[in-house]
């Protein structure tokens, strides 16, 4: 474990020294913040991620992170299978249905307002 972490202590350190002298020889200075912004991001993955996988929570992540996108892509389909039909319908047919639907219950609104 003591390895482990002088490993990620190292390539943080590498890192930054590295980003350091990207950001030193920016074109443009208006780019300053946002390459310190993207720095800080990646420092934190490099940090995050291996503290996770020794203390075993890694896998667990990704593992609930794969249920996600198959949950994710169940609802894509159902939702494609749904609207399936649908992509054959003119708007025409649309307002007419959705106007023969509407009425009704505008028309019990309006009588239940009065």
């Amino acid at each position: 474990m003591g390895e482990n972490f002088f490993d990620i202590i190292k390539r943080v350190g590498i890192f930054i020294i590295c980003a350091q002298a990207i950001i030193q020889f920016r074109p443009n200075a208006s780019y300053d913040k946002y390459l310190r912004v993207l720095v800080s991001i990646i420092v934190l993955v490099l940090i995050v991620v291996p503290v996770f996988q020794m203390l075993g929570d890694a896998d667990d992540f990704f593992v609930s992170m794969n249920e996600y996108e198959e949950m994710l892509s169940g609802r894509v389909e159902t939702v494609d299978s749904v609207f399936a039909p649908l992509q054959d319908v003119s708007g025409q047919e649309v307002a007419e249905t959705t106007s023969k639907e509407i009425e009704p219950v505008v028309i019990d609104a309006v009588e239940v307002a009065k």
